[in-house]
């Protein structure tokens, strides 16, 4: 509410009560406009993760068809009744939206054009906003491609997903040579 109404864009979210946790922000700029919407009840931030969730849902469907269409079916009946999706759309936390931004990357490395690379290491980049964890998934990610790549003699792939990554985190990189640790 506080960065709505004040104007207060912020590019790390609030710490926990114990000091060694900072939340990320995106999450509060991803849910914001549900928040808005339901004139900041508190609910209305669960609505917008509901919301995530479903498009996370069209977003494998959508992968699955790029990949195998035979399987697009089993998939979607597989996506409606995943219990880790629908028991993290209930509310609204981190994670949940890794997998939004993890599958909009991988949507744009298949589309394998320059553009579409370096907004694949962005979304990356977004996913290791939202939990830290994420990085070990983009690394194995990046590896996978920069194998194939070394193979097909074809280094600029995996040059440009992580030129977009590395686009992404410069403001971490930045908030801790600021903010040294102590």
């Amino acid at each position: 509410h506080r960065i709505y109404t004040d104007r207060d864009l912020t590019l790390i979210g609030p710490i926990d009560e114990t000091q060694t946790i900072i939340y990320p922000s995106l999450t509060f700029y991803m849910l914001m406009p549900f928040a808005v919407l339901g004139k900041f009840e508190p609910e209305s931030p669960a609505y917008g993760t509901a919301f995530f969730g479903v498009l996370i849902v069209f977003l494998i469907l959508l992968l699955a068809k790029k990949l195998n269409k035979k399987l697009v079916f089993f998939v979607a009946v597989l996506s409606i009744v995943w219990f880790p999706l629908i028991e993290s759309s209930r509310w609204a936390w981190n994670p949940h939206l890794v997998p939004f931004t993890s599958l909009l990357a991988i949507l744009l490395y298949l589309r394998k054009d320059r553009i579409s690379l370096i907004l694949s290491g962005v979304f990356f980049g977004l996913s290791f906003h939202l939990h830290y964890v994420t990085f070990f998934s983009f690394a194995t990610f990046l590896l996978l491609v920069g194998t194939k790549s070394l193979f097909e003699k074809k280094l600029a792939a995996p040059m440009f997903i992580f030129l977009g990554f590395f686009l992404t985190i410069i403001p971490f990189i930045y908030f801790d040579l600021k903010n040294p640790p102590g």
